[in-house]
């Protein structure tokens, strides 16, 4: 059933119930407790007081219980509702045993109990309440028992409301003073107290119905309500008025033609003021309809105007799918001339078939199903022929018995939408080419440079998935070193700069470095407000490694060209010290005790010139006699010194390639080559471990530019040489072959290994690599050009006499030198002709008149070199043969490092014996 609207609220109902109920209770207790104790002062007080029995007190209260109990609650199951129903089965127990007093031998039921109490002297108290009080307890009770049941709330509504009919029967016997015999003086049906309680508690009950019946209908705001409201008052207040009136007038003694023309007048009188009230209020009724009449009509040409202005399309459609109400937006659509034109037809006479028939289906869902058709997008062809797309809202509407009897349907114009979509589509596809499918690693990050979108590449660089990165923000893969910068420039974009591109480091995933050159804009939005960012990274972690490697090869080379230009002096300077030490040596005996201090100076002089030698090595000046080697020989070859070497808590390794192809190199620095490194991974493994010596083949391809840019494509030896030592890090890693510098304590090594190990591997053409790991250990890896000559055979060293009678010329600028140099060759049985430079050698050649065997220059001096001399000599002495000397490595004879096959040549410095044996040597043609 459909609720009548109401001028009150189930709130406010229910607070009156809620009121009523503690009000009731409270009669109750206070009447139960005065005529148990037998308080005279409510009896003084309220009259009636002590004519309410135990029993109706206890049913006042229990009564008041149980509507507070279920005027609480709406549930079936609730134990408020189960209480109250409990305490109306109680209040519905008592009346009935009081009913049946009436009926069966007295002494019957609970009033027994409460007769048969000795300490109540009060006989009303000791006997049955009246057959009209339990007989309302009994109605009253029952009313809230079925007060919250749907099926029976007609019946608790219709209990309640008969013993307000009975209150006011004993009302207006109080009031008219009615008697019912002689046994009843008083004449009443109940103590008023009681009735007036009575009426408030079924009062109480008609206001707790959920549905609220009765009251509803005389709350009304209809015009139901309105009469009733008014025409109540009249049914109760003049029969009860006309009935005083009559009453008083026979108490006065007016009878007869003046006591009825006195008693039509009155009812006149109180007939006229009722009508004239009753008129007064239908006027003013009218006035407010009509006022309101007024402002609907107001309100509808308001909603009409707004209807009507709205772009959106708005109709109506009756139960039968006929249109009723269009607006204008609607007309125009339908291409109708008029809103009266639509009304009372279907959409089968403005659409195409096709179109109306989807249309008719979804009108059928809404008028029949109830359904409300929301945000469907649909085609209008309009009279052009030309569809548009529509966004449409159809919802039934409904009677006020909830009966669908119409639609109601709002359809809006979304073709410019749609188009702007597919234009957005297009350019979000063309955004998301430019992004998603180029090479290039791109980011949008926001303000707090959290990522919003990375493309694939950007993953890829760092080694995440496009998931993983987006729960991740930038300073996460930056280098923190680099952070500092990164936000400074930032800040920059912030201040108004458009762009900044920045060389930074970031962190991969599984913890390598990555150096990436970072173009970063700021987009603002229309209001010129930072928006977000986007970024384009380029990986230059290659470039950056070339650039490294340049500057380390640059900075190498300058360090070699100074070691070579500090080894010649050296080499000049050594040449005197252990030439005449060695001359010393030989001249003094070994009991003499100046031999000791001899000893030591040719020592000295032999370490320095060790150390000499490496500079050269480094410097890769060094005077080299490659020859085809087979690299797996030399390491099986050394092996037994390298035990000796490495010592016995480290273990030596071997894993040599099978078939490995040939390397031409001088066999000297191979050795040294692997005894550096050998040496160096023993004072990384102070308490033992492991060596590995490694061979096997290489080809290198286009694709190994990057790693290799110094070699060309071709067919390699790599040597690897590992250990398990300590490791180092990326600072020592970067500095592991330069000159003099080491790690080890001072005077437990030079620093010359390792870079003695790089000039040589360069000499020869190759490449030296290095990887290491901080307690794992470390690998050399050494390339070296294959040869396709085959290995030379070795030939038995020729035991060549020192001594000789040819005649030497000896040029050399150094005075030392050249007369340690005459004085050794003179020592022999040379006959040496002494010149200080080439052009002095030249004119000395000239005036000499016998033949020259021999010519031992220096290569570099003053006024003319040795090779000039040499070129300017030939020619008269052709058979005149030649010793190159020299301390540099760089000049036109050694360049290359290779000399010449028609040349010989002897490196400071030397000593005595060597340059006698070298001076035998070339002279027999042996060198």
């Amino acid at each position: 059933m459909v609720q009548t609207p109401s001028t009150f609220t189930d709130c406010r109902f229910q607070r009156f119930s809620r009121v009523i109920a503690p009000c009731v209770g409270a009669v109750g207790i206070t009447a139960f407790v005065c005529s148990w104790f037998e308080i005279s002062t409510f009896k003084n007080i309220i009259p009636g007081m002590a004519a309410i029995r135990s029993d109706a007190a206890i049913s006042f209260v229990l009564s008041a219980l149980a509507l507070r109990l279920l005027v609480c609650t709406s549930s079936p199951r609730s134990w408020s509702r189960i209480l109250g129903r409990i305490a109306a089965g109680a209040v519905c127990l008592f009346a009935t045993s009081n009913l049946l007093e009436y009926l069966t031998p007295p002494n019957w039921g609970l009033v027994h109990v409460f007769s048969g109490l000795e300490w109540i002297d009060d006989p009303v108290q000791r006997g049955r309440m009246s057959f009209a009080t339990a007989l309302t307890f009994l109605m009253l009770g029952a009313a809230l028992f079925f007060l919250n049941t749907r099926r029976a709330a007609k019946l608790a509504e219709l209990l309640a409301v008969v013993p307000v009919f009975i209150c006011l029967l004993g009302i207006m016997g109080d009031a008219f003073s009615l008697t019912l015999g002689p046994d009843v003086p008083s004449g009443h049906l109940s103590p008023l107290l009681a009735i007036v309680t009575f009426l408030a508690l079924a009062v109480g009950i008609l206001h707790a119905r959920p549905d609220r019946g009765w009251m509803a209908v005389i709350t009304s705001e209809l015009l139901g309500g309105v009469l009733a409201r008014l025409l109540l008052p009249i049914a109760v207040l003049v029969p009860f008025t006309l009935g005083v009136m009559r009453l008083v007038g026979a108490e006065v003694g007016v009878e007869g033609t003046l006591g009825l023309r006195f008693y039509v007048l009155a009812n006149m009188i109180v007939l006229s003021i009722f009508v004239v009230w009753y008129a007064a209020a239908l006027n003013r009724l009218d006035a407010k309809r009509s006022q309101t009449q007024s402002e609907l009509e107001r309100e509808r040409t308001l909603l009409r105007t707004v209807i009507d202005t709205l772009p959106d399309a708005i109709w109506t459609k009756d139960a039968d799918a006929k249109f009723v109400l269009s607006n204008r937006a609607h007309v125009e659509m339908v291409g109708a001339s008029s809103e009266a034109d639509i009304a009372g037809k279907t959409g089968f006479d403005f659409h195409p078939p096709d179109l109306a028939r989807i249309y008719d289906e979804d009108d059928t869902r809404v008028l029949r199903e109830g359904e409300t058709v929301f945000n469907k997008e649909e085609f209008v062809r309009g009279p052009n022929g030309q569809e548009q797309s529509t966004l449409v809202i159809k919802a039934p509407l409904r009677d006020h018995n909830g009966q669908i009897n119409g639609l109601v349907g709002i359809s809006r114009n979304i073709q410019d939408r749609k188009e702007s979509e597919q234009l957005l589509r297009a350019s979000e596809s063309l955004f998301h080419s430019a992004f998603d499918d180029t090479n290039v690693a791109m980011v949008i990050t926001s303000l707090d440079h959290r990522f919003l979108q990375v493309n694939a590449s950007f993953a890829r660089l760092f080694g995440y998935s496009r998931e993983e990165m987006l729960g991740m923000s930038t300073p996460e893969i930056t280098h923190p070193d680099d952070l500092a910068a990164s936000y400074t420039l930032r800040e920059a974009l912030l201040a108004g700069k458009s762009h900044f591109v920045q060389e930074k480091r970031y962190i991969h995933k599984d913890g390598h470095v990555i150096w990436a050159m970072t173009n970063v804009s700021l987009v603002r939005d229309t209001a010129h407000q930072p928006l977000l960012y986007v970024g384009q990274v380029q990986d230059i972690t290659d470039r950056r490694q070339l650039e490294e490697q340049f500057r380390q090869s640059q900075k190498l080379e300058a360090v070699g060209r100074l070691a070579g230009g500090v080894a010649h002096d050296f080499n000049n300077l050594l040449t005197v010290i252990n030439g005449f030490s060695e001359i010393l040596q030989n001249t003094l005996s070994r009991t003499d005790t100046s031999r000791e201090m001899v000893d030591a100076i040719h020592d000295a002089g032999k370490r320095a010139a060790a150390l000499t030698s490496q500079l050269l090595a480094f410097s890769r000046n060094a005077i080299v006699e490659p020859k085809v080697l087979d690299l797996n020989q030399v390491l099986t070859g050394a092996e037994q010194l390298l035990r000796r070497l490495i010592g016995a808590d480290v273990t030596l390794a071997t894993a040599l390639a099978p078939d490995l192809g040939r390397v031409k190199a001088d066999p000297t620095q191979v050795e040294q080559i692997v005894m550096n490194l050998a040496v160096n991974a023993r004072d990384a493994m102070p308490r033992g471990g492991r060596l590995t010596f490694e061979t096997r083949d290489v080809q290198l391809r286009d694709d190994n530019a990057l790693t290799y840019p110094d070699l060309k494509v071709g067919d390699y030896i790599q040597l690897a040489v590992s250990d398990t030592g300590c490791g180092m890090t990326e600072e020592v890693r970067a500095k592991v072959f330069e000159p003099f510098f080491t790690t080890k304590d001072v005077g437990k090594g030079t620093g010359l290994g390792l870079a003695m190990v790089y000039g040589a591997v360069k000499a020869h053409g190759g490449h030296v690599s290095v990887y290491s790991e901080i307690g794992v250990g470390t690998t050399f890896k050494i390339l070296l050009p294959t040869t396709r000559d085959a290995v030379a055979q070795r030939t038995e060293e020729v035991q060549l006499e020192s001594g000789g009678t040819e005649t030497v010329l000896l040029a050399e600028d150094e005075d030392n030198v050249r007369r340690l140099a005459r004085q050794s060759l003179e020592n022999q049985g040379y006959v040496v002709l002494e010149a200080r430079n080439g052009a002095e050698a030249v004119r000395i050649a000239c005036e000499h008149a016998g033949p020259i065997h021999l010519l031992v220059t220096d290569v570099v001096m003053p006024v003319m070199g040795g090779r000039e001399a040499v070129e300017t000599l030939r020619a008269r002495h052709s058979a005149m043969k030649v010793l190159f000397v020299s301390g540099y490595t760089d000049d036109a004879v050694v360049r290359h490092g290779i000399v010449e096959a028609d040349e010989a040549f002897l490196q400071k410095p030397f000593t005595p014996l060597a340059l006698a044996r070298k001076v035998r040597a070339v002279l027999d043609g042996s060198r």
